[in-house]
């Protein structure tokens, strides 16, 4: 009877006082008929069990916090901001113009002066910029790739 599938066998228990089982039937479910005022509940209980009808339905299993997800894409990353904008000028200089002024930078710059250069900065830490004497800005190769990964820029071949 151990082995028994819980849904074969309800254990009803009547007797007032206890509500002690037989011990094969200790691991299943039973329904407690002691109390006269109860009797309606627990005939209900009785019913739902039958009819595999639960009072209260299970929730949906969410998602599993394990689950390897794809890194998403940070939309505040000042880096990518600067970069766009140093890109975009770069772009529009017409012929080997590869340098920008810091000024001219800056006055694109949505935000402090501190944070410019801070994020100017972190630029150049990571190799995609190189800031000269005069107030030049250039990129390096590594910033060119930079912009290619991040879809700043796309190749015009055939225009």
């Amino acid at each position: 009877m151990k082995s028994i599938d819980s849904n074969k066998v309800i254990p009803i228990v009547r007797q007032k006082g206890s509500r002690n089982v037989p011990t094969f039937l200790a691991t299943k479910l039973y329904i407690d008929f002691s109390t006269d005022d109860e009797y309606e509940s627990a005939f209900d209980d009785l019913t739902r069990a039958i009819h595999n009808a639960p009072l209260y339905a299970k929730p949906e299993i969410a998602n599993n916090p394990f689950a390897p997800i794809a890194p998403a894409q940070k939309t505040g990353d000042a880096v990518l901001k600067l970069m766009t904008e140093v890109v975009n000028t770069f772009e529009a200089q017409p012929g080997d113009a590869g340098h920008m002024l810091y000024e001219a930078l800056l006055s694109r710059w949505a935000g402090s002066r501190v944070m410019f250069d801070l994020v100017l900065d972190e630029a150049e830490q990571n190799g995609l910029l190189k800031q000269h004497s005069g107030g030049y800005i250039s990129l390096t190769p590594r910033g060119k790739v930079y912009a290619v990964e991040n879809k700043i820029v796309v190749r015009k071949f055939g225009r």
